[in-house]
């Protein structure tokens, strides 16, 4: 994520709420570059902590407005035979029920297939009512579809607080990290790993993505060129109304050179109720590549990456910092950003996905198979037994 370049005459973002070829187009564009998948973000409410209220947030376009991703992840799935995709989706605001029917709907839409031989479109006697009571919701219902191609869909997470490791470490097959250096990132994810291994699962099963937003040119002159075009469109302000309404914190009321820590008020220029804890917490880590953490500098590091690192350079040098990624740090992929569309995806397909696999490093050409497959190797469609939802798979699970 990058805010403000909404602004450059060459985006097209802007668009993409209203206009579907913007979607059918980079999909085609991802799949050419044998993407394994395209992310969509979502929201569900607008930015309104900076300045105490959501002004910042709406003229600057700061993801506002917001669309549903899921309509054209159908769309893009019509156009395109091996491109995953991944969703933003809230059991705060759609009931459970409701969530699991639709991502069967898009996991059979993206990739399923019916079987019409038999005059018998589904045996009554083997389906199964689903008895829930809890403490959130509770169900007796069926679900209403065909199993689809991968039963579960793959399972994403965000967040690395206490809370939100010890979730992905149980629950998720792929988790987001998000750091400006490895060095920031690498106790996140042996943290992760650690406690995937105290819960039973195979710690390396779980993947690791890093965000990053590679500037790519044909030459370092060229990159640098792109860059600071970049920078020219970036809104420092549209990047401070994203952090606050991130964290809880208004960053309006510091100076703009005041240091901000994560001590509690009383201790210094510090805050405390917090809403994504890992952006507060890379507010303690000094190291090299990392700035004082005043207002301008939090705007400076977030309007071009989103607190990722958005390293500058040709094919050459962007792949050797994703190597030394995955050294220090131990992520086993990337969440590739973008500046600008079009423009960061064609010089990712272009220059970069060649130099990763001259290296070894990427997937062969047109390597197909579902989400899961593509992660864990053929035949591997369906959750892997170390994950506590196998329970639930249909030969096991007991009304």
């Amino acid at each position: 994520m990058s805010y403000g370049q909404w602004r450059n005459p060459r985006d097209r973002s802007a668009t993409k709420r209203r206009d579907l070829s913007y979607w059918t187009d980079l999909a085609r564009l991802l799949e050419r570059g044998d993407f394994n998948a395209l992310f969509l973000a979502d929201t569900y409410g607008w930015f309104d902590v900076y300045r105490g209220d959501a002004e910042a947030c709406v003229r600057t376009g700061t993801q506002f407005p917001m669309g549903d991703p899921a309509v054209p992840v159908a769309a893009m799935a019509a156009v395109t035979k091996t491109l995953g995709f991944a969703i933003t989706s809230s059991t705060s605001f759609d009931a459970p029920y409701v969530l699991a029917k639709r991502f069967s709907t898009l996991d059979h839409l993206t990739g399923g297939r019916f079987d019409r031989d038999k005059d018998i479109y589904a045996d009554y006697q083997r389906i199964r009512t689903i008895y829930h009571k809890g403490e959130h919701f509770n169900i007796e219902a069926p679900h209403i579809l065909d199993p689809s191609p991968q039963r579960t869909p793959f399972i994403f997470q965000a967040g690395t607080s206490p809370a939100g490791i010890q979730f992905g470490a149980t629950h998720a097959e792929g988790i987001f990290v998000v750091g400006l250096t490895p060095n920031i990132v690498a106790p996140r994810v042996k943290a992760i790993r650690a406690k995937a291994a105290e819960v039973g699962r195979d710690p390396r099963s779980i993947k690791v993505f890093a965000s990053i937003t590679p500037v790519l040119g044909r030459t370092r002159e060229e990159a640098e060129a792109k860059y600071q075009e970049a920078l020219r469109y970036a809104s420092e302000e549209g990047a401070l109304t994203y952090w606050c309404g991130n964290s809880g914190i208004d960053l309006s009321r510091f100076g703009p050179d005041e240091v901000v820590t994560d001590k509690a008020p009383g201790e210094g220029a510090g805050v405390a109720d917090v809403r994504i804890q890992s952006l507060v917490a890379n507010l303690s880590y000094k190291g090299e590549g990392v700035p004082e953490w005043t207002p301008r500098n939090i705007a400076r590091a977030v309007a071009l990456g989103a607190s990722g690192p958005v390293p500058v350079g040709t094919a050459e040098d962007i792949a050797g910092e994703m190597e030394r990624w995955v050294r220090v740090a131990d992520v086993d992929g990337f969440n590739v950003g973008h500046i600008t569309t079009p423009g960061t995806w064609e010089d990712v397909v272009e220059l970069l996905v060649p130099e990763l696999r001259r290296r070894g490093l990427y997937a062969p050409k047109g390597e197909s198979g579902t989400m899961r497959e593509r992660v864990y190797g053929p035949g591997q469609s369906a959750l892997r037994d170390d994950h506590p939802g196998s329970r639930y798979k249909y030969d096991v699970y007991t009304e």
